[in-house]
């Protein structure tokens, strides 16, 4: 999960394109490739999804699992980076927005505690567990 803010304030975010949770928002992820570092996978997927490059900082990792009813529709590892001084031209599904109210149902799961996380003011790394009730 790569995250970055710019001089407004406004966060890097991208529009899911695929189920689950398609046309929700939320910040860019993907997988780690075969023989990728996740600092190398990260830097890909930024470049990828935003055509964004930037200095990265591994500050945390999460499980996110997400249930509908009783049933497990989605389950990820994240781990999270942030992107600083960002720079390049956006591209794809990425774009800039504030994040006034993050308990807004368009988020994908886990969104809003990651959000949190990263806004508090400790620079040091987090675990986190998330678990989501999908209506």
């Amino acid at each position: 999960m790569i995250t970055a803010q710019n001089d407004q304030g406004e966060w890097l975010l991208h529009t899911r394109a695929r189920q689950p949770f398609s046309g929700q928002v939320g910040f860019l992820y993907g997988k780690i490739h075969l023989g990728e570092t996740i600092a190398e996978a990260a830097a890909r997927e930024l470049a990828e999804k935003s055509g964004l490059t930037g200095e990265l900082t591994h500050r945390g990792d999460s499980y996110i699992y997400a249930y509908q009813g009783k049933d497990l529709i989605g389950a990820m590892l994240a781990h999270v980076f942030v992107a600083t001084k960002p720079t390049g031209e956006l591209k794809g599904q990425a774009f800039w927005a504030r994040v006034d109210d993050p308990s807004d149902q368009k988020y994908l799961p886990g969104f809003k505690e990651i959000l949190q996380l990263l806004e508090k003011t400790h620079r040091g790394r987090f675990f986190t567990e998330i678990v989501c009730q999908i209506d």
